[in-house]
C-alpha cells in the first residue's frame, strides 16, 4: 500500500499465485484423470489407443506444470521485489507531531519517512481499504475464470 509500484507488484504477485493454484489444481486433476481415461479407451477401443489418448494426457499435464511452476517462480520473484526490492519508507507528508510522531523516522536530512501507511490517515485507511478490495476481486475472478476455464475445456 506504500507506493504505486507496491500495489502494482502485489497485484501482479497475487494474479500469479491464483494463477499458480489453478494450474496445479489441473494438473492434479488430470493426473487424476489419465488412469480412467485410458482405461476406458483400452476396453472400448484398443490397447493402442489407450497409449495414444495417454500421451495426449501426459502433454498436457507436462504444459501445465511447466506454466504452474513459471508463476511459482515469478511470484516468489515478485515477492522478492515487494519486500526488498522496493523503497521499505515512503516520504511522510503532513504534521510530523502528535501521535503520527511514533510511526516515523527522522532523517540526518531534515525529511520524515514512514514505513507504512499513515494508520491515523481517513484517506490513506480508505484507499488501503478499496485497494485490498479491488485485489481480493482480481483474485477471486481468477480463481473462478480458471476453473469455469478448465471445466470447460476438459469436461469429458
Amino acid at each position: 500500500f506504500k507506493t504505486g509500484q507496491h500495489m502494482v507488484l502485489a497485484v501482479f504477485f497475487f494474479c500469479s499465485v491464483a494463477a499458480c493454484i489453478s494450474c496445479c489444481f489441473i494438473v492434479v486433476s488430470l493426473s487424476s484423470y489419465v488412469k480412467q481415461a485410458s482405461q476406458r479407451a483400452a476396453l472400448l477401443v484398443s490397447t493402442g489407443a489407450a497409449v495414444a489418448v495417454t500421451r495426449q494426457h501426459i502433454k498436457v499435464i507436462y504444459d501445465y506444470f511447466v506454466l504452474a511452476v513459471l508463476l511459482f517462480i515469478s511470484s516468489a520473484a515478485l515477492l522478492i521485489w515487494l519486500f526488498v526490492g522496493l523503497p521499505d519508507r515512503i516520504p511522510f507528508e503532513g504534521d510530523p507531531h502528535g501521535e503520527v510522531s511514533e510511526l516515523l523516522t527522522h532523517l540526518d536530512n531534515g525529511k520524515y519517512f514512514i514505513t507504512c501507511i499513515n494508520t491515523y490517515s481517513e484517506r490513506a485507511n480508505h484507499e488501503r481499504d478499496t485497494f485490498s478490495f479491488y485485489l481480493a476481486c482480481t483474485n477471486t475472478i481468477v480463481l473462478v475464470g480458471m476453473g469455469v476455464w478448465g471445466y470447460i475445456k476438459f469436461r469429458g
